[in-house]
């Protein structure tokens, strides 16, 4: 008998009461939660479908962004070269889709674009929307356009302006000095005139139109602004 309680006190003792409660487990720590990331809206959106070489969206995000965006033009004409059918991207660029005060980009675009598609023949069209407010470059248009040859020097469809009387002279000696004797304000028309000038003999003030432009990269302008000094001659230097 004292054996079989000393047995059931051992049991008690090993098994503990069943009755007792068990203590509760400790709370587990939650992994904390990545803040969301916000959506990718213009340039930054554009930028992601330019690279992912998706032209179609990357055309339609820069094309929201003509009017509050300054790289939105230029990076536009790069996608559309890229994409292989600048002709198709200009049929999306309408007469009057140009954004305020970004009329000469918007038209200067177009004009690229048409000479990157072999339509050098539009140029003169889409130049002359922007021909009272930025002359300088619409001259420079028109001039790459004649030396494309889709309006023969001998044609003259309007009064020439005197840069594209210039540039178009079939002696590269003679065009080069015609150039060299203006002197352009506008980056587009240094741009143009550059190459012109280092055929015939003026390479040293190609460079330095160049370089002037990689020291004091163009801003945007108020159209217009520099119409007084078009294509003014160049000074000789004082004694």
């Amino acid at each position: 008998m004292r054996r079989s309680l000393l047995l059931l006190a051992l049991c008690a003792t090993a098994c503990g009461d069943d009755s007792a409660p068990t203590p509760a487990a400790a709370p587990t720590a939650l992994a904390p939660t990545a803040p969301k990331e916000a959506p990718l809206t213009g340039l930054a959106k554009a930028k992601v479908a330019v690279a992912a070489r998706d032209h179609a969206a990357a055309l339609t995000e820069l094309e929201a962004l003509f009017a509050t965006e300054p790289l939105a033009l230029p990076l536009y004409g790069l996608v559309a070269i890229e994409s292989g059918a600048p002709g198709d991207v200009l049929g999306r660029l309408t007469d009057e889709g140009a954004p305020a005060g970004q009329e000469a980009a918007y038209h200067r675009l177009r004009a690229e674009l048409a000479l990157a598609a072999g339509q050098p023949e539009l140029v003169a069209g889409i130049a002359a929307k922007i021909a009272a407010t930025s002359p300088e470059t619409a001259a420079a248009l028109i001039l790459q356009a004649r030396r494309a040859g889709a309006i023969p020097p001998e044609a003259p469809t309007a009064a020439e302006d005197p840069f594209v009387v210039a540039g178009t002279n079939p002696d590269p000696v003679a065009a080069a000095t015609a150039l060299a004797a203006l002197s352009p304000t506008d980056w587009v028309a240094k741009v143009v005139r550059a190459p012109i000038l280092a055929a015939g003999g003026q390479a040293a003030l190609a460079q330095a139109d160049l370089q002037s432009l990689l020291d004091a990269p163009p801003r945007r302008r108020r159209q217009g602004r520099h119409r007084a000094r078009r294509h003014a001659p160049r000074r000789a230097p004082g004694p």
